[in-house]
């Protein structure tokens, strides 16, 4: 019994030492005598989905070209999937007309822009986000609660403020073509023309095709509607030493069919239920700057759209129509008295005619006049 002991003590102590002049060896070994590598050079990026505003007095964000490229599908509404601060709703599935929610509130609440204009009011709010393709856009500018009037007084809940694309950035010819299951096609273009060293134009075009209704559930009614839409913008600037000059066109025909299907038909000869809306709009939008004292950014600037809305509704045995024309103009004086310290003052003047026709029985009853 003691052999073995003896044995297992000897056994211990010679892996001991073993281990010890291993590390010895090891610890004197001289420092230039250790291997070297050398690494290939990396780059440590990250990707910035959003812009989260602190400095000013407005709270929200903004989402650039990078994020919009995660949700890239397909208009303005499908630009939010991606980001938890806002949720975009169908107000109408069977229209295909979406809300959007802030703070809680949704729709009336939210004020739509363009580049700091208002824009999409009235009878075009519930489809505005299907009205600005995906590829037009280079960010999103969203401010949550009450903002300031200096780009007008229509917001409770916050704004959303949509830029497109410059005709001052680098000259380029962009097409892209998307398909899917669900049988929908869209096509988009854009192009950039430098005509001289002040002044550049772009030109984008938007195709988009929904050749049926969806009916998932096989209920009879259309999920979603079949929607052929064709968008067409033009934008101009100008810059000088002492004026500059923003302009551009836009028209969009979009026909969205909707309603009972044909494969459920009542027997007993009543006519499917249909829901049709057909639709036009027409828009125009200017801004002139002329700069005072380029030191400290004192300027004048007037700006202002005109828009012309007009959209034919069919409701089963029910017509309506709209027919709204809005102006707005703005001018403004701003100035900079310290880089911590600016003047913003001016006026605006916004009109709105909004025209309907009512018909609620086609066969027989005359078209109602509602202003």
């Amino acid at each position: 019994m003691m052999d073995n002991r003896l044995r297992g003590a000897w056994r211990v102590a010679l892996l001991y030492s073993l281990f010890g002049i291993s590390f010895n060896a090891l610890a004197d070994e001289p420092a230039d005598s250790l291997a070297t590598y050398e690494l290939d050079e990396f780059v440590i990026t990250k990707r910035t989905p959003g812009k989260m505003g602190l400095s000013g007095p407005e709270s929200g964000f903004k989402l650039g070209r990078t994020e919009l490229f995660r949700a890239a599908c397909c208009n303005l509404g499908e630009s939010f999937t991606t980001n938890a601060s806002v949720d975009v709703d169908y107000a109408d599935p069977a229209t295909g007309a979406k809300q959007i929610k802030l703070l809680g509130l949704s729709g009336s609440y939210v004020q739509m822009m363009t580049e700091n204009l208002p824009a999409f009011r009235g009878a075009a709010m519930p489809y505005a986000f299907r009205y600005v393709p995906g590829p037009w856009m280079k960010s999103i500018r969203v401010s949550k609660g009450s903002s300031t009037v200096k780009n007008g007084y229509e917001a409770i809940t916050g704004q959303i403020d949509v830029e497109y694309l410059k005709p001052q950035d680098e000259k380029a010819i962009n097409l892209n073509a998307y398909f899917d299951s669900d049988i929908r096609l869209e096509l988009n273009g854009d192009a950039n023309f430098h005509v001289t060293d002040k002044l550049n134009t772009v030109v984008m075009a938007h195709y988009e095709d929904r050749y049926r209704t969806h009916d998932g559930n096989h209920d009879g009614f259309a999920d979603m509607p079949a929607i052929r839409q064709f968008n067409l913008m033009n934008r101009w600037n100008y810059f000088g030493e002492r004026y500059i000059f923003h302009g551009g066109l836009s028209f969009i025909d979009e026909r969205s069919r909707a309603g009972q299907t044909g494969h459920h038909a009542d027997g007993d000869g009543t006519p499917l239920y249909k829901i049709n809306l057909d639709t036009r709009r027409y828009e125009g939008y200017m801004k002139h700057a002329f700069v005072l004292d380029v030191d400290h950014n004192t300027n004048i600037a007037l700006a202002g759209n005109l828009s012309m809305h007009e959209q034919s509704s069919v409701y089963g045995r029910k017509l309506y129509d709209v027919n709204e024309k809005s102006a707005y103009a703005q001018l403004m004086f701003e100035t900079d008295f310290t880089p911590a310290h600016n003047l913003s003052a001016g006026m605006s003047l916004n009109y709105d005619y909004f025209g309907q026709n009512l018909l609620a029985d086609p066969t027989g009853e005359e078209p109602a006049r509602l202003n």
